[in-house]
């Protein structure tokens, strides 16, 4: 290990001149503009981010196997649900996992959000969820928080693997850890001012209440529900 070569690396990589890649896709690492040279792209797109809040404590009185098979249900069952809807899993935890959508029109919104729905039915309101047949096994209450936002979002390369970078990315996870029992699932403004009407009302009512996130040392209004949608 070099010091010295490692501080001159960090100001070439900081002084580098760049610019973003704007895309109308999702990217993917192997995307012909990355072959080139390039180590970025962009989109505009959908963050959904879903967190599974307490799953330490199994992980400390039952282990790892125990808490992997947790980990491995919850990815497959998010990943299953946002296929059907377009969206793409995209990265991963233990406890947390990120779906991304193209583009951020009404409907892909709509999609967005009933994909949302359906997760927490079957993660959390069915009498065969995820969240019910651990509380039965394992004798550990856990929760899930979903938090949803749109806007910009880059893609840098690093190896052979992506990092997500975008304030949709931030808030899209506050959101979803901040969201707990009954108000599972969490938007931002943004995208509650284009939800169309089948995944803003049920009947007359409206399913959304607002709420207030602290962001970059302001007060964010967001809005959180405690519907969902079965399948």
């Amino acid at each position: 290990m070099n010091k010295d070569l490692i501080l001159e690396k960090i100001g070439l990589i900081l002084n580098e001149k760049k610019d973003e890649v704007n895309i109308k896709r999702i990217p993917r690492l192997d995307d012909v503009e990355l072959a080139f040279g390039m180590d970025n792209e962009s989109f505009v797109g959908i963050c959904v981010s879903c967190k599974l809040n307490g799953l330490d404590a199994i992980l400390n009185e039952y282990g790892n196997l125990e808490t992997f098979k947790i980990s491995k249900a919850l990815i497959m069952t998010i990943s299953e649900v946002a296929s059907n809807y377009g969206g793409e899993l995209r990265s991963f935890s233990n406890d947390s996992v990120l779906l991304l959508f193209n583009d951020n029109t009404d409907k892909v919104v709509e999609k967005a959000v009933t994909a949302a729905m359906i997760i927490k039915y079957l993660l959390v309101v069915h009498e065969q969820s995820l969240i019910k047949r651990v509380e039965d096994k394992y004798y550990h209450t856990l929760d899930l928080g979903i938090g949803i936002d749109m806007g910009n979002i880059l893609a840098g390369k690093i190896d052979n693997d992506f990092i997500w970078i975008g304030r949709a990315i931030d808030i899209a996870s506050l959101i979803a850890k901040s969201c707990k029992t009954n108000d599972n699932i969490g938007v931002s403004k943004e995208i509650y001012e284009i939800l169309t009407d089948e995944v803003k009302f049920d009947g007359e009512i409206n399913m959304w209440k607002h709420s207030i996130l602290k962001y970059n040392k302001k007060n964010e209004r967001i809005y959180k529900t405690i519907y969902h949608t079965e399948i």
